[in-house]
């Protein structure tokens, strides 16, 4: 679009124009400043920055960062973290400063600009580097966009607001209900603390009440069958499972070989840190598991039980202490089938499980909410920035 189509009431600029690269550098040893951001510390796509660390734990120079400036991580930029300083601070070197300037665009503007998919795409493109892809500010400052001009700004930016209001409020009740959830689970499946167990109570071993399944997918299958296949990456905390990948059997990874089927728990043994647990659903059941996973078939009616058990806390940080190697710390199956569940007794079971399920439900409409509402500020910044 040249400057000629613009429609009226919009501009286009270059990034430079609109922001300051500001660039002074500290030690983190010699500042009387009490929060250092990594880039660690930053959630894609979120303007709030909601932990931190401190200098002491960092050295070599980082960046001063003033309150009210912008962190954007310059380093890997599809990771989308562009955040905004509450506080004075100093942050990783990985990241670039910035300040609106003023004359051109509305400094609480400028943040969402950069959130939206149309910079962001930008910012990856422009990355150099094939391990870890790095924004050079010169080149950054050179990039062209379609913004409003100064008078349409606050009308937008109030809006902007009030969908970042409701955001904010969907992602605390979302960290509300996990937490309660992880809670109930940690409550519930784990007893780890007491030596003689409520009467009807019975601790037992995974091996007790699972066997690992080690079926993997035959070399016979059809080259050309669509498989649909879950690894590592496609699982997230707490069993929640990406739209599988699909492949052609003849061109899928050689560690898409597991087969699932429904009720079957799936447990990563490969950085087990990670949590990627989930339990195989009905609308899972036809897909293929990457060889990094342990998968148990459980004794009828404790399913459920075991995969609460294998999110909680206890079940995570044993793993991850049995876990071997440096890059990929693993664990086997043989671990696995090691560790201790609590089964409550029958009457008790069902009560249970039920109350599991429903604080999950509770997550997963929490979360369901907080997806919508922040696809709704996207859809908003990209339809905007492209002056439409």
């Amino acid at each position: 679009m040249t400057e000629q189509q613009l429609p009226e009431g919009w501009q286009m600029v270059k990034f430079g124009d609109i922001a300051k690269h500001i660039s002074k550098r500290v030690e983190p040893s010699e500042t009387e400043l009490e929060i250092y951001v990594g880039l660690e510390h930053l959630d894609p796509d979120s303007l709030k920055i909601k932990r931190h660390g401190v200098p002491s734990d960092v050295a070599g120079q980082k960046l001063l960062v003033n309150k009210g400036q912008i962190i954007f991580g310059k380093r890997r930029a599809y990771q989308r973290k562009v955040a905004v300083a509450d506080w004075d601070c100093i942050c990783s070197a990985h990241a670039m400063v910035l300040e609106a300037n003023p004359k051109n665009v509305m400094p609480e503007f400028l943040p969402f600009i950069m959130q939206s998919d149309v910079f962001m795409n930008r910012a990856v493109a422009i990355s150099e580097g094939s391990l870890s892809p790095t924004i050079k500010w010169k080149v950054l400052s050179e990039q062209k966009l379609v913004i409003p001009s100064m008078g349409p700004q606050k009308e937008i930016l109030n809006s902007l607001k009030k969908i970042e209001e409701v955001l904010q409020s969907s992602t605390e009740a979302e960290k509300t209900a996990l937490t309660v959830f992880q809670r109930l689970i940690d409550k519930i499946t784990t007893f780890d603390r007491l030596e003689i167990l409520p009467p009807g109570y019975k601790r037992v071993r995974l091996k007790e009440i699972a066997k690992t399944s080690s079926k993997l997918l035959s070399n016979k299958t059809d080259g050309n069958q669509v498989l649909k296949y879950i690894d590592i990456s496609s699982v997230n905390f707490p069993g929640f499972v990406d739209t599988p990948k699909e492949y052609i059997f003849s061109e899928a990874p050689s560690r898409a070989r597991r087969t699932l089927k429904e009720g079957d728990v799936v447990i990563s043994t490969v950085r087990p840190n990670h949590k990627a647990t989930f339990l195989v659903t009905d609308d899972l059941k036809e897909s293929i598991a990457s060889t990094g996973f342990t998968v148990l078939r459980v004794n009828k009616g404790l399913s459920k039980l075991v995969y609460y058990f294998t999110l909680s806390k206890q079940f995570t940080h044993s793993l991850t202490n049995l876990a071997v190697g440096t890059s990929f710390p693993a664990v086997t199956d043989a671990d696995v089938l090691a560790q201790k569940i609590v089964v409550p007794p029958e009457k008790l079971l069902k009560k249970q499980v039920e109350a599991l399920i429903s604080a999950e439900m509770g997550y997963r409409e929490a979360k369901t909410r907080f997806l919508k509402v922040s696809q709704l500020k996207s859809n908003y910044l990209n339809v905007l920035l492209r002056g439409q």
